[in-house]
């Protein structure tokens, strides 16, 4: 039945082919800000709009999160929290009108740094 067809989805491929560039690309100290984003993308409409092209999908996700304050605190915090939870310590969440902690590998800044460049990347290799 299935002959000559991949047993695997085109979206389920494109979310692979994402994961690993994002493996690849992003400058993610604390490692968990890439399965963040891999939630995320995997979810969007993007996605389901251009599934046969990864690069373009997840550019268009960057793009998205870094135009908006609220989803970059929202990644941000998803990434904190998870960070916390993966080394069994209490995150770091920046507070409005506070210096980040010191400790905090996922700072709005530091996301937002990370994920530009990776949209700057992705947008290259789309083209």
């Amino acid at each position: 039945m299935l002959k000559g067809a991949s047993p695997v989805s085109p979206i389920e491929q494109t979310g692979a082919a994402i994961a690993n560039y994002l493996r690849a690309h992003l400058n993610d100290t604390g490692g968990v800000l890439a399965k963040v984003v891999l939630r995320h993308v995997r979810t969007s409409e993007i996605l389901l709009e251009n599934f046969d092209r990864p690069a373009a999908v997840l550019a268009g996700y960057l793009n998205q999160v870094l135009e908006s304050e609220t989803l970059l605190k929202e990644v941000v915090r998803e990434a904190d929290a998870e960070w916390g939870q993966t080394l069994g310590d209490r995150p770091h969440f920046e507070r409005d009108g506070h210096p980040p902690h010191p400790d905090d590998p996922y700072t709005l800044a530091s996301v937002r740094e990370a994920l530009t460049q990776l949209v700057q990347r992705a947008t290259r290799s789309d083209e």
